[in-house]
């Protein structure tokens, strides 16, 4: 997420907000490094994603919110599945290996919440994030814009999302695609 906040908001902007953070927050991070100079075998509280989000989101017109999601969870998922990785994804990914993987695929990226996946027909899913302690609306957007992404990735055509639901404890959408 790094590299898209600061390609999106600046550095400049970035170190602001980071500076704003309480001390115990921001002690292990470098705002002017790419990743932020988090680690990606640590876990991280969630408050700090919260402030910056919040921080930073302050004067985007919420009817913005769902493009920069989209645009933030695209960067994320390129740099995750890149090279070799992404062939053997779009080889090998299918909707009901991700159903059965989601969980694990969830549990790379945060410390709480259950998420399933139920099929209600060949080209349509539910998508549901239940007890997240961490959630945030924009981080929610951002997985939901994900699932898309991911289906896309998966060679399924055309799809979109047709409902989404961001009310912590529980948050959903359903992408639907061309068979």
């Amino acid at each position: 997420m790094g590299p898209w906040l600061h390609r999106r908001f600046g550095p400049e902007t970035i170190a602001r907000v980071f500076g704003s953070l309480p001390e115990e927050l921001r002690s292990d991070l470098d705002p002017s490094s790419s990743s932020l100079g988090a680690l990606a075998s640590s876990w991280y509280d969630a408050r700090i994603y919260h402030h910056v989000f919040d921080a930073l989101l302050e004067n985007v017109p919420p009817e913005e919110h769902a493009s920069l999601a989209r645009d933030a969870a695209r960067m994320v998922l390129e740099h995750t599945l890149r090279g070799i990785y992404a062939k053997l994804f779009r080889l090998m990914a299918t909707p009901p290996l991700y159903a059965r993987y989601v969980q694990k695929i969830w549990d790379m990226h945060y410390d709480t919440g259950e998420v399933t996946i139920e099929h209600l027909s060949p080209s349509r899913a539910l998508h549901r994030v239940q007890g997240w302690t961490g959630h945030h609306p924009f981080a929610c957007v951002v997985n939901r814009q994900s699932g898309a992404i991911v289906y896309a990735m998966m060679g399924m055509p055309h799809v979109r999302i047709e409902h989404e639901k961001c009310a912590w404890p529980i948050c959903e959408a359903v992408y639907s695609w061309k068979v």
